[in-house]
């Protein structure tokens, strides 16, 4: 494989960590892991659209490996983007609404944070794991005269 993989496991792997992190949409993901799947094998089909020979089934797993890598960072900076901006709308109304609860509140949402960390781990190896499994069954099933 050489450089031309990273543009297209950017593009599909951007386009799944936004799908993934949407509110509505990341239910889809949620269900069937379709996004995770579905960037490898969009990122497979943009290779190979790009004019690329063939892909073996190994070339497959590992540029839906790296879309599932892009796709989980993406998602995981979309949630902790959230928990902060959640904490800093909280910090700024600490002061009309009284201490003690706002810091019951920032406590709260810090351990929510911790969370939200582990599950972004979680989330990031399951993209990998998925998105190599959606690379393996688009160098599979995406041949030259399907484009």
């Amino acid at each position: 494989m050489n450089r031309s993989v990273f543009v297209p496991a950017l593009v599909a792997g951007v386009f799944a960590g936004v799908l993934s992190s949407l509110p509505v949409v990341r239910d889809v993901n949620l269900a069937l892991c379709a996004w995770m799947w579905l960037s490898g094998i969009f990122a497979v089909y943009l290779f190979r659209r790009g004019g690329a020979p063939k892909l073996t089934r190994a070339e497959g797993v590992t540029l839906g490996l790296l879309t599932g890598t892009i796709a989980g960072v993406v998602t995981v900076g979309f949630t902790l983007a959230g928990v902060g901006i959640t904490t800093d709308v909280l910090q700024q109304t600490q002061s009309s609404a009284g201490a003690e609860p706002m810091q019951r509140a920032l406590r709260s949402l810090q351990e929510a944070g911790m969370f939200e960390m582990l599950a972004g781990c979680l989330s990031l190896i399951l993209h990998m794991g998925f998105g190599a499994l959606g690379g393996a069954m688009g160098a599979a099933l995406i041949t030259r005269r399907r484009l």
